[in-house]
């Protein structure tokens, strides 16, 4: 059989090599396989280009390089992610790709110290056909201006996430005539926008997340062939936002979280027939919607987003649209019933936040069943009726699931549960889709039966159920489990596996006997305070991944294990007011506390707080920090975003603080205060220069 493989092999190879060269294609040309190893040289990454330096390899099937099919020259380069250490970036080794039509420079650089004065403003002027440019989040600031400007050609130029300042910067980027897509967003830019409707082509702007004051622009409406406008999160004042009737392409408008008041008419968008996506927000309390609308919009939307416009009823003109797959009336005043024809009109509608409003009862059609929402948010309400028997028939599709801070009550369905327990019923058994269930705050009541388990973020805090725990439900790849501030009893179960779990809150209940050891397996924190645990502090099985121990307030006996040394990347440790004796292991300042250590956690572990399986992007809905798109079409991205509730309760000084967002991530901590603990303070502990707070009285 070899003997007629190998003949054939070749045959194939020298038909493709001469199909390749009779239909125009050249590989790369030697040039610039010389600049890309020069390029490569210089700039001593942390995370070197896979670019071989060997005369025989083809640079145009280098990772990070697209070429000409054609004529083989370079015309893309995607350096992102580079993270260079170097100061500077030197545009001279660029000049070898002369045809060089994109370059991705996105987290290029640690520094921001960027182009070289001794090449001059007009270096990248040099890069004649240079059509996209993103220097998003590098550091920059507005010493890079004068650079852009030169580089005329430039048709897509992104810088979102540096550290730019000052005035909007038009006088720099006038020159750009050719500008189609502006993107400034995540900066500190301030004051008015004069001159910006000079950059007569824009199709996309993005001035997001700036300090932008003053009215919108008039002359806005002179942008005729924008299609994407985006000024959420600055400080445009005034009533609300004059628009913009003439940019009839308009199909992404978003007016966020700025401070407009007055009344904004529905009319002003009437006759915007492409757009998809309209969002209105504000920071003050005086904006408020027109609800009269005359005519029929010509609009279809996919997402709407009316939060803090003092609504006190459901928009009019939602019930002429067809295709809506996000209504966010989130943090208004509306009262009632919650509105079940968005359920029946919209059998597309997947995301649903309506939290913060004053509802009372949750309704759902009767008739309607396997619809597509997968996230509904209808937490903090006034609901105090029982939930719709129906909930899980309709709602098969579900996510994520957030009915906390309520106070629903009566029987329980039987398709779901109630938040009155008389006991989980079976309802939720066959619940296999949810991922994030949150019924914290409310007025639980009961015993979690044996099967119950399955979601992987799972809130049940601050509610009265009792009983023992089944040791079954600390099997299940929860990623969160918050069973805190309840009555639980009982012993934890000895057959803790453990081997998923990402965060296990459990303090505050009544917990009796002792920790058992596999129950550290694997886990990044845990959370024991304030039970009725005793025996002495098991040696745990060695843990590379905790963050945070908290043992506190327990009747816990006997020598702090030396095994507790073992947990190299342990950020707060807490044994205070327990019954602890002999001395503080001096082993301890081999533990990180904050400091660098010789390896790295396994990035791969980070998945604790992911969300395994499935192939749908909204699984990730709930990673905390992260935002996710909607299963939209890619022009109309969606950033609503869900943020787990991490937090850590720790004592400074005698006051206890929780740190939660940000500042989760910078506590260290050690607390040995309130023990029976003799001999002397390890004078090793002084090493611990990270340390945050360290109690031991």
């Amino acid at each position: 059989m070899l003997v007629f493989f190998v003949p054939r092999f070749f045959f194939i190879t020298w038909v493709i090599v001469v199909s390749l060269q009779m239909h125009g294609y050249r590989s790369c040309l030697e040039k610039e396989r010389k600049g890309l190893l020069e390029l490569n040289a210089y700039v001593n990454s942390e995370f070197p280009y896979d670019w071989p330096n060997d005369t025989d390899s083809d640079c145009c099937q280098w990772e990070r390089v697209k070429c000409n099919f054609t004529t083989g020259s370079v015309v893309g380069l995607f350096l992102n992610s580079t993270y260079t250490v170097r100061p500077l970036l030197n545009i001279s080794l660029l000049y070898p790709f002369g045809e060089l039509k994109t370059l991705n420079l996105d987290y290029f650089n640690y520094t921001g110290c960027w182009f070289d004065n001794i090449h001059g403003y007009k270096s990248l002027g040099k890069l004649k056909k240079l059509e996209i440019l993103d220097l998003s989040h590098n550091f920059v600031n507005n010493n890079v201006l004068p650079f852009l400007n030169a580089a005329s050609p430039l048709k897509t130029l992104i810088l979102h996430g540096n550290n730019m300042k000052g005035l909007f910067p038009i006088k720099e980027l006038k020159d750009l005539k050719n500008l189609e897509l502006l993107d400034v967003s995540g900066n500190m830019l301030s004051g008015p926008l004069p001159g910006l409707c000079q950059l007569k082509i824009l199709r996309e702007l993005d001035l997001s997340r700036n300090e932008v004051i003053g009215r919108l622009p008039q002359c806005f409406s002179s942008l005729t062939k924008l299609e994407v406008l985006d000024i959420s999160s600055n400080k445009f004042s005034g009533t609300s936002p004059y628009l913009i009737s003439n940019p009839t392409s308009l199909q992404y408008l978003s007016f966020s979280d700025n401070e407009f008041e007055g009344v904004f008419s529905v009319e002003l968008i009437t006759n915007l027939s492409k757009l998809k996506v309209f969002k209105l927000s504000s920071r003050t309390s005086f904006l408020q919607i027109e609800n009269k609308i005359p005519l029929q919009p010509r609009f279809q939307l996919s997402v709407i987003e009316l939060q803090y416009c003092n609504l006190e009823t459901v928009p009019r003109f939602l019930q002429h649209q067809k295709d809506l797959r996000l209504i966010n009336l989130s943090n208004n005043k509306l009262t009632g019933i919650s509105p079940s024809w968005f359920l029946e009109n919209y059998p597309r509608l997947q995301v649903l936040p309506l939290q913060n409003n004053s509802f009372t009862m949750l309704q759902l059609p009767r008739l309607l069943l396997n619809h597509s929402m997968q996230i509904l948010d209808v937490s903090s309400n006034k609901f105090d009726q029982g939930l719709p028997e129906n909930i899980r028939q309709v709602l098969t599709n579900i996510r994520h699931m957030n009915l906390s801070n309520n106070g629903f009550q009566g029987n329980l369905p039987s398709s779901f549960d109630n938040n009155q327990f008389t006991g989980i019923g079976d309802g939720l058994l066959n619940s296999t889709g949810l991922v994030y269930f949150d019924l914290s705050n409310n007025l639980l009541q009961g015993v979690i039966p044996s099967w119950f388990g399955g979601f992987h973020f799972m809130y049940f805090s601050v509610s009265v159920l009792k009983g023992t725990i089944p040791s079954s439900l600390f099997n299940i790849p929860f990623k969160l489990l918050d069973l805190s501030r309840n009555k639980f009893s009982g012993s934890l179960p000895s057959n803790f596996s453990g081997r998923h779990m990402g965060l296990l809150y459990l303090h505050d209940n009544e917990f009796r006997g002792p920790v058992p050891s596999t129950l550290l397996e694997n886990v990044m924190l845990l959370d024991l305070r304030n039970n009725k645990l005793s025996g002495t502090i098991p040696h745990f099985v060695s843990n590379r991944y905790i963050l945070y121990l908290l043992l506190s307030g327990n009747t816990l006996t006997g020598h702090t294990p030396t095994s507790l040394c073992d947990l190299k990347s342990i950020k707060v440790l807490d044994l205070s007011n327990n019954k602890l004796n002999g001395s503080i292991p001096s082993c301890l300042n081999n533990v990180s506390f904050g400091r660098s250590l010789d390896y790295e956690i396994d990035p791969n572990h980070g998945d604790s707080f992911g969300i395994a399986g499935g192939d749908n992007d909204l699984e990730a809905y709930s990673m905390s920090f992260v935002s996710r798109f909607l299963d939209l079409p890619l022009e109309f991205y969606l950033d609503y975003s869900g943020y787990l509730d991490f937090s850590v309760e720790f004592t400074s000084k005698r006051r206890y603080d929780s740190y939660t967002g940000e500042s989760f991530d910078f506590i260290f901590g050690l607390d040995f205060s309130d023990n029976e603990l003799s001999g002397e303070i390890p004078r090793e502990l002084g090493d611990l220069q990270k340390m945050r707070a360290l109690n031991v009285l």
